[in-house]
């Protein structure tokens, strides 16, 4: 095939050498975006004008005035419709009208007549059986050697769509026919064996086995746009919180650390805000068919010891978790928060913050605020420390704004832990 670039969203293709090329039947068969109420009766030409532009629902009457004028065809056509929705086309009438008229039965009646249902023309229905009906319409219509059928999915609720996909491959079968599928459903990812999936994550490429499947189907489920392109730096930090990297990036500074550069580049960071961390290993596993290699740091707090090692390896993928209950714990520091008020409401006020410090923690953590405390591995200081002393203090300061508190730390008043993090993330990404 032969590609030329048109523009910035669109591509010529077509094949290299025409002359040369074998025989080749293909219809296009564009995703149902609306039918027409009066539909006239078209030539073919116009049709595929029609079709060019994007608007195959304004021929599917044609198409099936088409079917009709071949009974076996027709008879084919009218039983997948029966099976697949328990409904009853009619033969369309367009002799003598203006208009192509198209109507089904809500049901299948028994022996001869309509059986007491309704006559409803095909726009009544949804868009789910108007979307089959115009797959089965060109598949009998138009017989064709290889089928382009873009987004064959839409409109279909997820479990009709697997029912659709087995149905069309084993029409297309019997009457000897290539699809080829444009799409962005997981069902009918699922259902086709992995060698026959081309993925266009990345550069265009032939799947080669059931896992690169798997993680083309989550990434279609569980990534954005944003996603795919900051895939692109190859390394993912997932945080509980936004407040928590910015907390880290602002000690980074500090410290001066190796990982200061990256963090401060607009790295890839996914806040998993208190979701089950099983997700974050879902999301890496879904970014690995967009970018590979890739490599990613799940940071935890303290208090997830629930959440093993185990529970959550995949390749490229490190659990790292702070030893205190959460990231936060790290900035009750008496010297630092006293110092923080004054900046933010003065050295009287201020007083209150260390009283009310004074009265919430235990003498020795007052002591030796960078030792390692129990006191610190069981209390949430975003709950129960910080919003008391501020609230005693009279500051307004919001959990977003914590990263603040950091940010006038000195190295010395930074616990331990702080750039054994910085140094275990800054190892497993290789920076």
């Amino acid at each position: 095939m032969e590609f030329r670039h048109s523009n910035s969203e669109q591509i010529y293709a077509k094949p290299s050498d025409p002359e040369k090329s074998p025989e080749v039947n293909v219809v296009y068969i564009p995703s149902f975006s609306g039918i027409e109420t009066e539909e006239k009766v078209h030539t073919r030409e116009y049709q595929e004008w029609l079709i060019g532009q994007g608007k195959p629902g304004d021929i599917i009457r044609n198409l099936l005035v088409e079917v009709s004028l071949k009974e076996e065809a027709w008879e084919d056509m009218s039983s997948d419709v029966e099976d697949i929705f328990g409904y009853r086309i009619l033969k369309p009438q367009h002799v003598g009208r203006p208009f192509i008229l198209c109507e089904y039965l809500p049901g299948i009646p028994r022996g001869r007549g309509y059986g007491g249902y309704p006559r409803l023309e095909i726009s009544n229905a949804g868009s789910g059986f108007l979307q089959t009906l115009l797959l089965l319409a060109f598949f009998y219509a138009r017989p064709a050697s290889v089928l382009l059928i873009d987004e064959p999915d839409a409109h279909m609720h997820m479990i009709l769509q697997k029912r659709i996909y087995n149905h069309l491959r084993t029409i297309a079968s019997g009457r000897g026919c290539q699809i080829i599928v444009a799409t962005h459903s997981e069902v009918v990812i699922d259902n086709t064996d992995a060698g026959k999936i081309v993925s266009f994550y990345g550069k265009p490429h032939l799947l080669k086995h059931d896992t690169q499947r798997d993680e083309v189907r989550e990434a279609l489920k569980r990534l954005e746009s944003k996603d795919i392109i900051l895939a692109e730096q190859g390394k993912i930090l997932y945080v509980e919180g936004e407040s928590d990297f910015s907390i880290l990036r602002a000690w980074a500074k500090v410290l001066k650390h190796p990982l200061m550069g990256w963090l401060l580049t607009n790295p890839y960071c996914h806040p998993i805000r208190g979701s089950n961390p099983k997700e974050a290993r879902e999301h890496f596993f879904a970014l690995r068919a967009t970018k590979s290699p890739m490599t990613g740091v799940l940071l935890l707090d303290g208090d997830n010891k629930d959440v093993q090692a185990r529970d959550l390896k995949t390749d490229g993928l490190k659990l790292l978790r702070w030893k205190r209950y959460e990231i936060e714990n790290y900035l009750i520091h008496p010297v630092v928060l006293e110092y923080f008020a004054q900046q933010k409401v003065g050295r009287l006020l201020s007083k209150s913050v260390v009283k009310e410090l004074k009265q919430i923690l235990p003498p020795e953590v007052i002591d030796e605020p960078t030792a390692n405390h129990d006191y610190m591995r069981r209390t949430p200081a975003s709950k129960d420390i910080l919003p008391r002393i501020f609230d005693v203090g009279h500051l307004d300061v919001s959990k977003m704004e914590y990263y603040q508190i950091a940010e006038i730390m000195r190295p010395e008043e930074i616990h331990k832990d702080v750039r054994a993090m910085l140094d275990a993330i800054a190892d497993h990404f290789g920076i």
